[in-house]
């Protein structure tokens, strides 16, 4: 499992989801916010829907705030320690670091 933390509140997590048996290494949110779908959210407090990913050093594995499951999973892919992801500054184009 891998827990997110708020920058502003490190000291508890906002979240618990699930991932690969392999080490999360990073958390990347996209900066653009979404429109709620529905009162079910995974992620207490939050004022809108968000899309992240969460990196391990042979998965990219895209969440969504509502659902515990991921939406898309990209994995065996051949990745340097440490991965990294990315976008543009409105979150359209998101970007996954390769070696």
């Amino acid at each position: 499992c891998c827990y997110v933390y708020r920058t502003t509140s490190p000291s508890s997590p906002v979240a618990r989801v699930a991932c690969s048996p392999s080490t999360a290494i990073a958390v990347r949110f996209n900066p653009r916010l979404f429109k709620p779908r529905s009162p079910d959210v995974i992620f207490k407090g939050l004022p809108a829907r968000m899309l992240y990913a969460v990196l391990t050093s042979t998965t990219c594995m895209l969440y969504d705030t509502e659902q515990a499951a991921p939406f898309a999973m990209l994995a065996n892919l051949p990745l340097a320690p440490p991965p990294d992801a990315s976008g543009s500054h409105d979150g359209t184009s998101p970007a996954h670091a390769l070696p």
